[in-house]
């Protein structure tokens, strides 16, 4: 028997690597994909409540009674009894305060960010 070496034609070696590169850019592309859908499931931030009514006035950061514009008479019928940042003195003292300005405040003040309080409320 003769093992001469086969002569690799042209035409079969660029089918081959062809076929070759095919496979490994589709290997790479799944493997790309599974990786990109891993990182995009860890990356998802977990979802929060979003905070509502007390919770909601606690986060909100205090500020100057000059920032906002406070005074201690009503501004036409705005009143900051009135107001929806309003908090009434607590049970034995006299003193008000609000959610957004710093220290305490008339009930018949205003600032400039007055809201009305709704109904409900």
């Amino acid at each position: 028997m003769s093992f001469a070496p086969t002569r690799l034609r042209r035409r079969h070696f660029l089918a081959r690597a062809a076929i070759t590169a095919t496979i490994t850019a589709t290997a790479t592309a799944t493997a790309a994909v599974s990786g990109i859908a891993a990182i995009a499931r860890a990356a998802t931030p977990t979802p929060t409540p979003t905070p509502t009514g007390a919770k909601l006035k606690s986060m909100v950061p205090t500020l100057s009674k000059a920032a906002v514009g406070y005074i201690d008479i009503p501004h036409g019928g705005e009143v900051c009894g009135a107001c929806i940042w309003f908090k009434p003195p607590s049970p034995g003292s006299t003193t008000s305060h609000c959610h957004l300005v710093a220290g305490p405040i008339s009930a018949g003040g205003w600032c400039q960010a007055w809201m009305q309080r709704s109904a409900a409320a």
